[in-house]
């Protein structure tokens, strides 16, 4: 049975040229989610100022090997993190503007970082209004400068603004099945380059409207589920003219012939329009498969059929103990990275942890050191794992995918393996170390082949003075090698912070 969770949401255009209008597009972005939060105030708030400072020593504060500069760093970074829960209610917001100082390069720059969510019942249990908001600075083009640390200089990152919203109704179908109508907007803008950029604008602003009703007859029918879904979805390229238009309506069952074993499947009808794609879909879809649950902490779901004018095979595993938790995939689609970025908060459920994950971790990390924007629709195929170890005063987060991006028009392929992981260890009461691990792999299909390979590693130290003021010392290496001349980079950074929080 497919998943019909729907995802996603974005929001009006904007445009920031200068660094005070880049902060102002922060602020004006947690003015939205906080403005949303003000029907909360009979819920309970909290406030957690804070603000740090940090020194740092980079080598190659351009990020460029050809020409390779040192420089000391200072930053100012003063943020906040507030909630309200009510009965009704739920908010959480997270934010974080940098001030950065070049002493050597005598040059300034203002980042903002800024993750919220915000949940409302207007009608209880019956009307719905989930907004979020996103700020980041990421690296832009996958094919330019990259580094593991954040204090640089470089064109490459640009700050990307995603806004969404989504009222959506609930009601009951008699004694048969939930009902839920859903409106999605959803919006995604990547700030244009400085006039003294020589990088041209590759990336498209994204806007899409999306209308939804879904039907689902729960546990109803004991051993039988089913659900209906339609879907109809327009996405807008602002700089360009490849708008794309989605119809979809399918129907799933799901029958558990034990209480361990369910068998599942689906059919319906598609349709696409999109410009990047040789062709427009317009086809049946359909899929068959089993779910598996040889213990109360397994799910084990595997699919196959046919959808987007091609074979699908599926598959979502899940495992989850006491100490450790574990999630694994593989799976299909067309997609764009402008869509995932926009869609990484999924639905509308918020984690205790991180209030920005799907079940296997972000899609994309708004805040990823490596990343990388595609302009053009492209057919996905996907494998990822999420592994979180907690034992005592040990942590090991270990998170990897490897995928194929294929791409129409140009018959190109992307194929990318990326690895990241993290192990802390507390001391004692104050003292903690912590390694943070990158590896990314990338092989592009473009003109002369070419290969990148990048490092990344970082070692940190973590005192606690009190519960408001934390010290950190931490070493970063980082190195990009590719078969391309030129391209090679490598950084080393020594940073020292101070951070209060009220």
């Amino acid at each position: 049975m497919r998943n019909t969770e729907s995802r996603g949401w974005a929001w009006g255009r904007w445009r920031f040229d200068l660094n005070v209008q880049r902060a102002g597009a922060a602020v004006a972005a947690l003015c939205v989610a906080v403005c949303c939060a003000a029907p909360a105030q009979a819920g309970q708030w909290r406030f957690e100022p804070r603000i740090s400072s940090h020194v740092t020593f980079t080598d190659n504060v351009d990020l460029d090997d050809g020409v390779k500069r040192s420089d000391v760093v200072l930053r100012v970074q003063p943020g906040f993190f507030v909630a309200s829960e009510g009965n009704r209610v739920r908010f959480e917001a997270s934010y974080d503007g940098s001030f950065m100082y070049f002493v050597d390069e005598d040059r300034t720059d203002w980042r903002n970082r800024l993750q919220s969510k915000f949940l409302i019942e207007p009608i209880e249990r019956n009307l719905f209004i989930s907004a979020t908001a996103i700020v980041a600075e990421p690296f832009v083009d996958e094919t330019s400068s990259v580094t593991f640390s954040q204090d640089n200089l470089s064109r490459n990152r640009r700050q990307v603004i995603s806004l969404g919203v989504s009222p959506f109704l609930r009601h009951r179908l008699g004694r048969i099945a939930d009902v839920e109508w859903r409106y999605q907007l959803r919006f995604l803008t990547v700030e244009d380059p400085t006039q003294d950029d020589p990088t041209p604008r590759f990336i498209d602003d994204y806007t899409s409207h999306m209308g939804q009703l879904k039907i689902d007859s729960g546990d109803r029918f004991g051993r039988l589920r089913w659900n209906i879904l339609g879907r109809y979805e327009i996405r807008d390229r602002r700089r360009g003219t490849r708008d794309e238009e989605e119809i979809e309506i399918v129907a799933g069952i799901e029958y558990r012939v034990l209480n361990w074993l369910g068998i599942l499947g689906s059919a319906g009808w598609q349709k696409l329009d999109d410009l990047d794609l040789n062709n427009r879909i317009d086809d049946f879809i359909w899929d068959v498969g089993i779910r598996i649950n040889p213990t109360r902490n397994t799910d084990i779901t595997v699919t196959y059929g046919r959808e987007n004018d091609e074979k699908r095979f599926e598959v979502e595993a899940f495992y989850e103990r006491k100490r450790w938790r574990f999630g694994a995939s593989y799976r299909t689609e067309v997609s764009l990275t402008q869509r995932r970025f926009s869609t990484v908060v999924g639905g509308s459920d918020f984690d205790e942890n991180d209030i920005f994950t799907d079940p296997f971790g972000s899609v994309i990390d708004p805040d990823d050191a490596i990343f990388g924007f595609e302009n053009d629709t492209f057919r996905s195929r996907r494998v990822e794992f999420d592994i979180i170890y907690n034992h005592r005063r040990t942590r090991v987060d270990i998170k990897g995918y490897f995928e194929r991006r294929l791409f129409d028009l140009r018959m190109q392929e992307v194929r990318e393996f990326n690895l990241r992981g993290r192990i802390s260890r507390d001391l004692n009461e104050h003292f903690r170390v912590a390694v943070d691990l990158r590896y990314r792999h990338t092989d592009f299909d473009r003109g002369p082949s070419r290969e990148d390979d990048f490092y990344g590693i970082r070692t940190s130290i973590i005192y606690d003075f009190s519960k408001q003021l934390t010290g950190q010392l931490s070493y970063t290496f980082s190195t990009l090698e590719s078969n391309i001349a030129g391209v090679d980079r490598t950084e080393n950074v020594v940073s020292g912070s101070l951070r209060a929080t009220f």
